[in-house]
């Protein structure tokens, strides 16, 4: 064995153990093994920054596959993702009753020990590994090759090469640090660290930020949806992303016929629950520092709400078709100056519509000015909880409302003419 795989090579090797209902994507990957899967980890769990390999059990006292092991970026205070480039599944599984009757007693007890962990992710010592690699080697000497090759891509990545990726990580590290302290200039400095050093053109090398139209920031989101890829965009200003499993079309509504009807910039249809989510975008202005909007100072505000409120009325009260809330309508406010160097969505925060209002008034009643501010609005969804309730089926419309957005947003399309809603119906004007 160790002529075949020199252990010392191998730096930081893990076991991650899913428990029922947990590691989603490796459905994804038996229908598709060749795309690069990731999943989300507590940060606590993953101590190293480079590449490893990994030995996934998906069944009690078993190893399923062999993969590679990416720590990604920072996802939310204490969560990372984590990249699965190659992953290979066992055609026999390494069990431990399989390592008992293969190896010496204490190398059986090593194996033992790491199944028995309650950690989901286990840094194995080295006669763990030696273990578990001897093991395979017996099951089925093709294990090995594959082995080798996870540790070849290992050793690429954790060349000098990797520096984007390490400047990255850092600067996603560092970038949550920064803002759970408000310490949002410090922040704003980090777009400095170009990560795109070899792929920049020169005309905004240096340029760490810029101030972006609200239609930039709507662009920016419009075909971005998590992790999620992008399968098809033939329709012009619409795309579907999907996971392998669920999808989500994403329609470009601002200044188009679906905006002056519905009073939304962008829409977001969930195929599988038949539930859209709209979203109208608001941009941050920087006024000494600090990025503000101020509702008052707004033309279009009271013409958005209105056409937002006729379309409500009309939605379903369906109680058996659940969702955490009737909200169906969000704001996203966005910092109208914006990182260079991004591939997520444009920096901001989203509000329910009624909590928009709520605060509105609450300001009036105090007879404070009417503003809304990171320090004004304490409690708001990011764009990471955002997304994740959207696939989770827990807010937007309800599956009997379907057929007639669907009919709305199709009429939008085609027709020059804008549509009334009434209490019973639309028409055309």
């Amino acid at each position: 064995m160790e002529k075949d795989i020199d252990i010392n090579d191998i730096k930081h090797p893990l076991l991650i153990t899913y428990g029922e209902n947990e590691g989603e994507w490796l459905s994804s990957w038996k229908r598709n093994p060749n795309k690069t899967y990731s999943d989300v980890f507590s940060i606590d769990d993953v101590n190293y920054v480079f590449t490893s390999i990994a030995f996934i059990s998906e069944t009690a006292n078993e190893i399923n596959y062999i993969a590679s092991f990416r720590r990604n970026s920072i996802v939310a205070t204490k969560k990372i993702r984590i990249s699965f480039d190659t992953a290979i599944k066992l055609d026999i599984p390494l069990t431990i009753d399989f390592i008992t009757m293969n190896s010496s007693k204490a190398m059986a007890d090593q194996a033992e020990l790491a199944f028995k962990s309650k950690n989901k992710i286990l840094y194995l010592n080295k006669y763990q590994l030696k273990t578990i690699i001897t093991s395979l080697a017996k099951l089925n000497a093709e294990y090995i090759y594959i082995m080798k090759q996870i540790i070849k891509s290992d050793k690429r990545i954790n060349s000098n090469k990797n520096k984007n990726y390490i400047t990255s990580t850092e600067r996603d590290a560092l970038g949550i640090v920064f803002r759970i302290n408000g310490l949002d200039n410090e922040q704003n400095k980090m777009t400095g660290w170009n990560i795109e050093e070899t792929s920049t053109p020169d005309f905004i090398k240096n340029l760490k930020s810029l101030n972006v139209r609200e239609d930039v920031l709507i662009m920016q989101d419009s075909r971005i949806f998590g992790n999620w890829e992008l399968i098809a965009s033939d329709v012009h200003s619409i795309c579907t992303l999907s996971n392998g499993t669920n999808y989500v079309t994403i329609i470009y509504a601002n200044r188009t016929r679906i905006e002056n009807n519905i009073g939304v910039d962008l829409i977001y249809f969930d195929h599988i629950n038949r539930s859209y989510i709209f979203v109208q975008y608001k941009r941050l202005a920087e006024v000494n520092g600090k990025y503000i909007y101020r509702p008052t100072n707004d033309k279009n505000l009271n013409k958005e709400l209105d056409l937002m409120e006729k379309l409500e009325l009309k939605l379903s009260k369906d109680k058996l078709d659940y969702r955490i809330n009737d909200e169906v309508f969000y704001f996203k406010f966005c910092k109208e100056r914006q990182e260079v160097h991004t591939k997520g969505l444009s920096t901001g925060f989203y509000m329910p519509k009624d909590y928009l209002l709520l605060i509105n008034e609450l300001q009036k009643e105090k007879g404070s000015s009417n503003v809304i501010s990171y320090d004004t609005i304490t409690r708001y969804l990011t764009n990471t909880v955002f997304i994740e309730l959207i696939k989770s089926g827990l807010i937007g419309t309800k599956i009997d409302d379907a057929n007639l957005i669907t009919k709305i947003i199709q009429e939008s399309l085609v027709n020059k003419k804008s549509l009334i809603l009434s209490k019973l119906s639309y028409t055309l004007l």
